[in-house]
């Protein structure tokens, strides 16, 4: 049996509203954040500005150091205090090879 098709994201925002359902999404994202830290990652790459404010505000980091650019506007930066390193990619910026292209960069 085939799992169970997704309903299309227009019809989730019809039935609880578009801010409610993009608070959840956001939200479930800083909670794996959250997650992922305490198991032990320590580089993440986030993206959309909302979620991005959402993990840095879950994993209560205030400041951070800027390091290497991966695409115009968007550089990795290092957690004040924390071994914790993040891309925190919003809006437009990057290109269709950005996830990849921070994974190198990092590297």
């Amino acid at each position: 049996m085939p799992p169970p098709r997704p309903r299309p994201l227009s019809e989730i925002q019809r039935q609880y509203g578009a801010q409610a359902a993009s608070d959840a999404v956001e939200t479930c994202f800083a909670a794996v954040a959250r997650l992922l830290v305490a198991a032990g990652v320590s580089n993440l790459i986030i993206a959309g500005g909302e979620t991005s404010s959402r993990v840095t505000q879950a994993l209560g980091l205030s400041a951070f150091h800027i390091g290497p650019q991966i695409a115009p506007g968007v550089p990795w930066v290092r957690a004040i205090g924390s071994p914790l390193s993040l891309a925190l990619k919003s809006g437009n910026f990057g290109d269709e090879h950005f996830f990849s292209t921070a994974q190198e960069a990092w590297q």
